[in-house]
């Protein structure tokens, strides 16, 4: 059913949220009909009005005087803050007979000295695109698309979100976030040169519903958007898929890990382990997420010193089947630690994490190396010169049987390095077969790898005395 075109109306700030003064408009479009109330901001209509489940709605015929205007006073103009719109679309066309053929949803501002627009491209695609002029004539833009397209006839809510705090320009398609995009480097626009906010536009104008609209001088949270969307979800018949329930719910999950993270970072760590505790209590989460959620909420109580209750929550993680082996071990290692720490011991033993290897009392095999050895040798009977070659006769034992333990002496003296010396899974040692590279005298083989510079003698030249320290001179 429709409603006789209405010259003027003047929308009244709803009562939802009376105690935000960063609201601009909140029209409900409940009117319906024309009157004129002036307790809140004017928005003069000249759409027609439809019937819409919440009982009215603006109707958008797509030509360009079918729009809603409204002039923001200096105070309530979004200047260099935030600012959020959202609002209740049906539409009917996308497309527009142009080169640039999206259809133009929301516009605040005059363009290209400072302008902000929702628009709808020809795929169904939201988009928002924001403009300002910088004192040297430069304009500069920014903007974001949404992933997922509307559809004709059909009711869905969007929201816009500009965070000037974050930088980032958000588009939420029923109560999910679709596109997140940054703003350039710099971007410093000023939205309070124009006052002029209009539904729909002159230019390219939205065809199609909208209702409960709400425009904010701030950034709405997540959190916020998906309250405003559920406000009405059910009034509009609007039901999420199993995927969209699912990315919701991946997506209140990471908002606790933010809340979690902000807590600790002010100290509050009851706060944060509450955000915490609420997703390892999930019965949507993944059990990886949750028992990474555990194991920070087990650090809290390390972060307080308070070691026997973190010890008990890593025993608890340690022993809950449905999280992963690796975060289950990770809690098991720390639990033993912080049994150590409970002793007044320090919390790790280097002890347990060495490899344990017995004395050898007698080597089935040894090679001889030695500053004057030879590469040539044999390295038993005479000495060899370098450890490659050393590591080489090893081999060869290992290639004869000789399985017991190898020792390879080097006698004392300093060896010139030309090369390194690799070993590779064929040198480790057996297990009852150690290969031991062993100095005869523990500090007197010395290897190096630089070249020796032999031949200096005092400077005499002039030149260069006059450029060295006076003590230097003549030594």
């Amino acid at each position: 059913m429709m409603f006789p075109m209405v010259t003027a109306v003047t929308f009244a700030l709803s009562a939802a949220l009376p105690q935000q003064a960063d609201v601009v408009v909140r029209y409900p479009c409940n009117e319906g009909s024309g009157s004129e109330v002036r307790d809140g901001l004017t928005g003069t209509v000249k759409a027609d009005w439809a019937t819409s489940p919440s009982g009215t709605a603006l109707s958008f015929d797509g030509s360009p005087s079918s729009i809603v205007t409204v002039q923001v006073p200096q105070e309530f103009r979004f200047g260099k803050g935030s600012w959020t719109f959202a609002a209740w679309l049906k539409p009917v066309e996308f497309g527009y007979p142009d080169a640039q053929n999206q259809r133009r949803v929301f516009s605040y501002g005059a363009f290209p000295e400072a302008n902000i627009v929702v628009d709808i491209f020809s795929t169904g695609q939201p988009s928002c695109y924001l403009c300002y002029r910088r004192a040297d004539g430069q304009i500069v833009s920014a903007g974001a698309t949404s992933g997922v397209a509307l559809k004709r006839d059909q009711w869905a809510h969007v929201a816009v979100v500009g965070d000037r705090a974050r930088r980032v320009v958000q588009i939420y398609v029923n109560g999910l976030l679709k596109s997140e995009e940054s703003l350039p480097a710099g971007f410093d626009g000023d939205y309070s040169v124009s006052g002029e906010l209009t539904l729909g536009s002159s230019w390219h104008n939205y065809h199609g519903l909208m209702d409960e609209v709400l425009v904010v001088r701030r950034a709405l949270s997540r959190h916020e958007v998906r309250a405003e969307f559920r406000r009405m979800a059910d009034v509009f018949g609007v039901s999420p898929s199993a995927e969209e329930k699912a990315a919701e719910n991946r997506a209140m999950l990471m908002e606790k890990l933010e809340v979690s993270d902000t807590a600790a970072q002010k100290g509050d760590w009851e706060a944060s382990r509450g955000a915490l505790r609420e997703i390892v209590a999930s019965t949507d989460a993944a059990g990886s997420l949750k028992s990474y959620a555990h194991l920070r909420l087990a650090r809290s109580y390390e972060a307080e010193k308070r070691w026997r209750e973190a010890r008990e929550e890593y025993l608890r993680i340690s022993r809950h089947r449905a999280y992963p082996s690796v975060h289950r071990q990770e809690a098991a290692e720390r639990a033993k630690e912080l049994e150590r720490v409970l002793k007044g011991l320090p919390a790790r033993d280097p002890r347990a994490s060495r490899v344990r290897v017995s004395a050898v009392g007698r080597f089935a095999a040894e090679v001889a190396v030695a500053p004057n050895g030879d590469d040539r040798n044999d390295g038993v009977t005479k000495p060899v010169a370098t450890l490659t070659r050393a590591r080489d006769l090893v081999r060869a034992f290992r290639r004869k049987g000789v399985q017991g333990p190898i020792c390879v002496r080097i006698a004392p003296g300093t060896y010139r390095v030309t090369a390194p010396l690799v070993l590779s899974e064929q040198d480790s040692g057996l297990p009852k077969g150690v290969v031991v590279y062993r100095a005869e005298r523990p500090g007197m083989a010395v290897f190096y790898g630089g070249q020796r510079i032999r031949g200096f003698q005092p400077a005499t030249d002039p030149a260069i005395l006059a450029r060295l320290p006076e003590e230097s001179r003549g030594r």
